[in-house]
């Protein structure tokens, strides 16, 4: 039964970022990376978009319910995972950090699943590395 939960779990978080994929590309964004990940799981990024000198890191959460504030969506130890692993997703890409700028941003996604809509909720620079 977990393993059931689990996966549906997996498929709903999917189709959440999928969605968000699609709000980035119509927003001229080329997405460079899904569900990027250090070994160890020093930290997940699910979405690495790019337009123009700007490098966006992007975190999709979706709910069938609202959370009250964003940091209730991202913790503190979250927080830091996503940068210690765009950090590295940067350096393991050659990318010269003077070139462009880097945002993190969160895509919040509202799922009613009764009326079968999304809502996405989008929020940028939400945090910046400390």
């Amino acid at each position: 039964m977990t393993q059931q939960y689990g996966s549906s779990n997996i498929i709903f978080g999917n189709k959440g970022e999928d969605l968000v994929v699609e709000y980035l590309e119509k927003n001229n964004f080329n997405i460079l990376e899904r569900n990027f990940y250090i070994q160890r799981k020093i930290g997940e990024i699910d979405i690495i978009a790019k337009k123009s000198d700007l490098i966006v890191f992007v975190e999709v959460k979706r709910r069938s319910s609202r959370y009250a504030k964003i940091s209730d969506i991202i913790t503190t130890k979250k927080r830091s995972c996503i940068i210690k692993t765009a950090e590295l997703y940067l350096l393991k890409n050659n990318i010269n950090t003077n070139q462009f700028i880097l945002r993190f941003d969160i895509a919040y996604i509202i799922t009613d699943l009764k009326e079968k809509t999304n809502n996405i909720e989008y929020f940028e620079n939400v945090f910046t590395k400390i």
